[in-house]
Order: structure tokens, then C-alpha cells, then sequence
């Protein structure tokens, strides 16, 4: 017997929350909010594609010291995740598309993270984010702020996802590069809302986590030694200590490897200024108002350049290979340089998310 009941009205959402990844679950706990928010039974399907967990897990044999050292990073940063993700779903995590009782949701929300990035081996080439299932066929899907990442959104579609996007009621995106997609799939340019992030506000944590001394977060890869070097120095002169959310860095004077996604959150609420290279880290930057270095890479450009130009913050980018000087870092991380998220478009999201499940 299924675990599910029927539940009339119930919302499902179909997203990237399982893994590790402080953004994916963030998305997914601020999307499954804001939706139980407007009134529907909400829940989490507490799905992964088998592809995609593996993807994820070293192998166990021939490990490498390097590996080992991998491993260990890896388990740090996933140990406090576990209570946080079981929290998300009423249903036990599953890779088997059968133990999913899709007849119980009205309505099925497709998003929000790089859940439609079709040429990503390692995601298993996935129909059910496409709506592609025949057990699928009674619910009505809609995406919120989906997206296809660094997939090239006009390039030839598969058949199963031109298909799949066409059955979709409403698509709502999180990125112009999806935005061409669905374009090419359907004929229609659909609306691009906000990361479920900058939909409400984050939960307050019992007690502050973040350092009380001043400093400057970072978070993210594509900070090389010389980089680095850079980073110490501004900090040094400034006054400031230099913290490291969850990735290792010999010159920060801390490094948090095993927190939760909301002292994660506390840490941006706190910093003085932010160095990132991450969408989420951005967007939490933004969402905190604090100035941004955006290092850009081919993971991220194509999910954060919507909203770094909607925010105005597209001098605060620094390209792969662009020079890290003192004098950038004395402009950019300065606090005149902060932007807030657009308040607009953020109330234009919500609305455009509540008229899609009406």
C-alpha cells in the first residue's frame, strides 16, 4: 500500500532538495512555504533520480587521499542537512518512480533549480520533471522559477521535453536561457519570477551563529591562490575577518564545515560584504543587502545574469581570468555598492505563482 493518501487540493513539488547544497534546499523550503501559505496541503515528492544519487556518492573502492579528503568534506557539510531535508516531505525518500502515488496532487510544481538541465548525464535524462509519465496525466503541472542551467535554451529539444513543456499550464522561470527554452518548446515567452528565496523571509535561528566581529563571507569555488592572497590583504586593511562558509580556504580566519542551511542564512544576514560564485550566494547577498563580488563561471552566468541585471549590480561580476586588484575590491565591497532585491518583482512573483494554482 502506498504511504500517500488522497488529499484533494494537495500540491506536490518536484525539485532538486535532497542533496547537500545549501540553495537547493533553500529553494525548496522557501517554495513549499509560500505555496502552504496560499492555502493548499503541501509536501515535498521526496524524490531523486538513481542516476543523480550516485552521481553524488564517492565510489568506494581506490580511493585516493585526495578522495578521502573529498569524502570527509562531503560528509561534514551533509551531516546537518539530514534533520532539515526530512523535514521537507511527509513521504520516505525513494529512487522507484512507482512508490509515488501521483493521483494524490491536484497540482504539481515543477522547480525551482536547474531541474530541466535535459543534457546533465548525471540527472538520468528524468521524464517526470517534464510531466512525461502516464501515471502523471491526472494532475495539472506548473513550474515556478525553473530552470535549465547552463543548457543552451535554444538548442534542439529532445522530443520528451518539447512534449513535456507543451503540457504544462503555466511556466514561470527563474532565467532568460529557460525562458528561450519554453519559447521554443510552446511559441510563448513566459514570465520570469524570483527564486523562491526572495519570496518571504527567512526563519530567525534561536541565536545568532554568525561571528560578532566584522568580516567578509566567502562561498563558492574560483578563488585561487593568488586570488586569495588578494582577498587576505583587503581584509587585513580593512579591519575584517575573513570567513569561510563550508568550502576550504587556507587564508580565512575561519571555516565553517558543518552547518545548516539556516545558520548558512545567518552568516550572509551578518557579513559586512560577500565573495561568491554561487547563484544562491548571490541572491542571499542581494536578499541582505550587502555589496557583492559575483566570481563568475559556466555554472552560474546563465542562472545569474537575470537578476544581477534586474538588481544593477552587473559591475560587480568579475569574469574568469578578469584581473582580482585591491581597487576592486575597495569599490565593490564597499557598502555603497549594496543593492536590495527589486520589490516589484518580487510581488509580481508572488501573484504570478498564486494565479498559477487557482
Amino acid at each position: 500500500m502506498s504511504p500517500y493518501q488522497p488529499l484533494s487540493d494537495a500540491v506536490g513539488i518536484l525539485t532538486f532538495h535532497n542533496g547537500p547544497n545549501y540553495g537547493g534546499f533553500l529553494q525548496a523550503w522557501h517554495l513549499k512555504t509560500a505555496i502552504a501559505a496560499l492555502g493548499f496541503p503541501t509536501t515535498i515528492i521526496n524524490y531523486q533520480n538513481p542516476l543523480h544519487l550516485k552521481s553524488e556518492q564517492l565510489p568506494s573502492l581506490g580511493l585516493s587521499i585526495q578522495k578521502i579528503k573529498t569524502f570527509g568534506h562531503k560528509y561534514l557539510k551533509a551531516r546537518p542537512f539530514v534533520s532539515c531535508v526530512a523535514d521537507l516531505s511527509d513521504h520516505p525518500f525513494t529512487t522507484d518512480l512507482n512508490g509515488i502515488s501521483w493521483d494524490r496532487f491536484s497540482s504539481i510544481v515543477v522547480g525551482s533549480d536547474v531541474i530541466w538541465n535535459y543534457d546533465n548525464l548525471d540527472f538520468g535524462h528524468e521524464r517526470a520533471f517534464f510531466g512525461m509519465l502516464p501515471e502523471q496525466n491526472q494532475s495539472r503541472f506548473v513550474s515556478y522559477a525553473a530552470s535549465c542551467g547552463k543548457t543552451d535554451g535554444s538548442a534542439v529539444l529532445p522530443e520528451y521535453v518539447q512534449k513535456g513543456l507543451q503540457r504544462f499550464t503555466t511556466h514561470l522561470v527563474r532565467d532568460e536561457n529557460t525562458a528561450a527554452m519554453v519559447k521554443q518548446a510552446t511559441g510563448h515567452a513566459p514570465p520570469l519570477v524570483v527564486d523562491p528565496t526572495w519570496l518571504q523571509n527567512d526563519p530567525e535561528i534561536r541565536k545568532r551563529f554568525a561571528p560578532s566581529k566584522p568580516y567578509v563571507l566567502l562561498y563558492g569555488g574560483g578563488l585561487d591562490p593568488a586570488r586569495a592572497i588578494v582577498l587576505r590583504r583587503y581584509c587585513d586593511l580593512h579591519g575584517l575577518k575573513l570567513i569561510s562558509a563550508a568550502m576550504p580556504c587556507k587564508l580565512a580566519d575561519k571555516v565553517f564545515r558543518s552547518i545548516n542551511p539556516f545558520e548558512w542564512v545567518d552568516l550572509f544576514r551578518h557579513a559586512q560584504a560577500v565573495v561568491t560564485s554561487t547563484l544562491h550566494g548571490t541572491l542571499y547577498t542581494i536578499k541582505y543587502g550587502k555589496p557583492l563580488l559575483l566570481m563568475n563561471n559556466i555554472q552560474t552566468q546563465n542562472k545569474a545574469r537575470t537578476v544581477i541585471a534586474r538588481s544593477g549590480l552587473e559591475a560587480s561580476v568579475i569574469a574568469e581570468g578578469q584581473p582580482f586588484e585591491d581597487s576592486l575590491l575597495a569599490e565593490r565591497l564597499s557598502a555603497r555598492a549594496a543593492r536590495r532585491p527589486p520589490a516589484d518583482w518580487i510581488a509580481d512573483s508572488r501573484k504570478a505563482l498564486a494565479a498559477a494554482l487557482a
